[in-house]
């Protein structure tokens, strides 16, 4: 349990459950971890495993409670989406929403074309989901906001978006 807490992660997780399971209280040491990282507020880790053990919707019940610092911080949001995308393709087309628009907001062609990827990625669910005149109302809601930003005009019109 020591090596878990002291650094949380996906790997870390996957052994302490196998000495849990050896031990045949994996439940208990579970419970005893997952209470742990809530505790000290460990909500990065807490997403890890809850997309590790495929609960996706704990996943995204967490999102929320992340707090970012500094640009190299990472919010989840892209795992998540990705996971989000099968059983509940609402919430990752709002995600990949939410990360383009902030790519955006980085101002670079680089940003931009990194906003069209994400924006690709909610339209192919959005037509999954018969929502087509509903994406097409979001896509010129973002165009019009950004008329200036010639470069994400291009890198919109390029990707036919």
């Amino acid at each position: 349990m020591k090596v878990f807490l002291a650094s949380p992660h996906t790997e870390t997780f996957k052994a302490l459950r196998e000495v849990g399971k050896k031990a045949r209280d994996w439940d208990a040491i579970r419970a005893d971890a997952i209470g742990r990282l809530e505790r000290e507020e460990k909500i990065g880790p807490l997403i890890e495993i809850a997309l590790h053990e495929g609960d996706v919707a704990r996943a995204l019940a967490l999102l929320p409670r992340v707090k970012t610092s500094g640009w190299y911080s990472n919010d989840h949001k892209w795992e998540v989406a990705r996971a989000a995308e099968k059983e509940h393709p609402q919430a990752a087309i709002a995600l990949y929403q939410e990360m383009a628009e902030r790519a955006i907001g980085n101002r670079s062609r680089g940003a931009y074309q990194q906003a069209v990827d994400y924006l690709k990625r909610a339209k192919k669910l959005a037509g999954r989901l018969d929502g087509e005149a509903e994406w097409q109302s979001y896509l010129q809601s973002l165009r019009a906001r950004y008329p200036t930003l010639r470069a994400l005009q291009e890198e919109l019109s390029k990707a036919r978006l």
